[in-house]
């Protein structure tokens, strides 16, 4: 893993051994009172506002790019303020799990915190300069705009060209560029399909001799942008691998959200 990473990783292990730690001690266990525990509310609204704070790079990442600093110091900062309201969660409920809805909170916090030390090993794992491309939302965009692209040019060439040249076409570039999610392993046999030297039995070129020399050199036009769409949506299939803990990640923080002003409602009815 790279430097930024490991560090992350260290900080995040360390805060889930101190939760053990707290959770085994119970050094924060109030003694049996009837005064209020006044510090319970000023932690609970320090929690609350650490997560709102944690939000601010999501919409540094997505909504506002020209903000200052580089996106990899909000992402560090975005880890610390998480791991700042998991501590400050402990705090408020006492270092116990609880019951109900604080359990619940507690519960999807520890997954939250579990789903960004995924995304931190898996960001981590591959080459930085990978990284950093995969995570743009501008490349992205542009992978899929480069495809769409691609696609028309094929089908502007496909145009008025004779029954054999489309029979041709249908045996071996249709079924590359209908792939959506393609393998390396069919990445590579399309690669040896078009290779004229080939001695692959599936080979394009037992099927050109139908054709006119400039139908041929169409083909292999048309067989060298298959072979780039296939490069594409390999990389969007790396894109995907990449942002997988996401979808876990955004979704259990959404429902942890509406967890915490259900028991911030419930905390004030009752």
């Amino acid at each position: 893993m790279n430097r930024d990473a490991i560090n992350l990783t260290l900080l995040t292990l360390a805060a889930i051994a101190a939760a053990a730690v707290v959770m085994h001690l119970h050094p924060f266990a109030a003694a049996p009172t009837f005064e209020p525990q006044r510090q319970k509310p000023l932690f609970g609204w320090i929690t609350l506002g650490l997560a709102l704070v944690s939000l601010f790079y999501v919409v540094r990442k997505r909504k506002s790019l020209q903000w200052p600093g580089e996106l990899q110091h909000w992402r560090s900062a975005h880890v610390v303020v998480g791991l700042l309201f998991f501590v400050s969660l402990f705090l408020h409920s006492g270092g116990s799990m609880g019951a109900g809805v604080s359990l619940g909170v507690l519960a999807m916090s520890a997954a939250i915190l579990l789903t960004g030390l995924w995304g931190i090993i898996s960001q981590g794992m591959i080459p930085r300069r990978m990284t950093t491309t995969l995570q743009d939302p501008v490349y992205k965009s542009q992978l899929q705009d480069d495809i769409n692209r691609i696609m028309r040019e094929i089908s502007e060439e496909l145009e008025g060209r004779t029954p054999e040249f489309r029979f041709v076409y249908q045996r071996h570039i249709l079924p590359a560029i209908s792939i959506t999610r393609p393998s390396l392993t069919q990445q590579r046999a399309f690669f040896h399909r078009y290779d004229p030297t080939s001695s692959d039995t599936n080979a394009a070129y037992h099927d050109l001799g139908q054709l006119s020399l400039m139908e041929q050199e169409v083909f292999y036009t048309m067989a060298e942008k298959a072979l780039d769409i296939l490069e594409i949506r390999r990389g969007q299939g790396y894109q995907r691998l990449l942002n997988q803990w996401l979808v876990w990640h955004i979704g259990l923080t959404s429902v942890i959200l509406a967890a915490i002003l259900m028991h911030i409602t419930a905390s004030y009815y009752y």
